[in-house]
């Protein structure tokens, strides 16, 4: 009866090897596909960066951006100086660098007057 044993855990050892082997070679397979599907993918991506370029061009986006920044001169307003909390903001339904309006005295006033309007912060 041992022997039998032995056949049979030898059988079994065989199906669980065999069951083994088919999975490998689906991944094998499935590995394969992925692998032949790269050069399509390129020529695909390819044609995007292409057309990427052609829309940038269009649009004048090859030109850099000069983004703005927060002045480092201290705005002076009632014998106080103020520095800028925000490089760019909307005031009055204008959108405004900080650069542009340090130069108008008017539009500081107008702005000092909202409470809490957050642009300029009281420097010591």
């Amino acid at each position: 009866m041992s022997d039998e044993i032995k056949i049979e855990d030898l059988q079994k050892t065989i199906n669980d090897q065999s069951a083994l082997i088919q999975t490998q070679g689906d991944s094998l397979k499935t590995m394969q596909e992925q692998v032949d599907a790269i050069p399509a993918l390129l020529k695909q991506f390819e044609g995007m960066q292409l057309q990427l370029k052609k829309q940038e061009t269009l649009i004048g986006a090859d030109k850099e951006v000069e983004v703005p920044k927060i002045p480092e001169e201290l705005v002076k307003h009632d014998k106080k100086k103020y520095k800028w909390a925000l490089p760019v903001f909307t005031f009055e339904g204008q959108r405004l660098t900080a650069e542009e309006a340090s130069t108008d005295k008017d539009l500081i006033a107008r702005i000092m007057k909202v409470e809490g309007q957050g642009l300029l912060k009281e420097q010591a």
